[in-house]
Parts: C-alpha cells; structure tokens; sequence
C-alpha cells in the first residue's frame, strides 16, 4: 500500500488544521510565560536592613 492510494482529503485537512493550532499553542505558552516572570519582577524590593 503506497500513500498515493490513500485518498482520504478529510485526513489531510484534518492535518493541515491541527498544524496552525499547534503552532498556536506555543505562542499562548511562551505569552503566558512572560506575563508571570514580568509578574515577579514587578514585586518591591526586600528591605534586608529591618
């Protein structure tokens, strides 16, 4: 069985659908990481004199 007699163009659009929402996905992750480290360095300062 060779690729070329597969035809099944619901496969194909299937996966061409899932490569954008998978590239989407690690845009989502790298924004949410960067909200929380831009987060923790918005804190105060300690004050280690007291």
């Amino acid at each position: 069985m060779t690729a070329a007699a597969i035809d099944l163009p619901g496969i194909w659009l299937a996966s061409m659908a899932l490569i954008p929402l998978g590239m989407l996905r690690w845009l989502t992750l790298g924004v949410v990481l960067l909200v929380k480290s831009r987060r923790n360095h918005e804190q105060p300062p300690v004050n280690s004199a007291q």
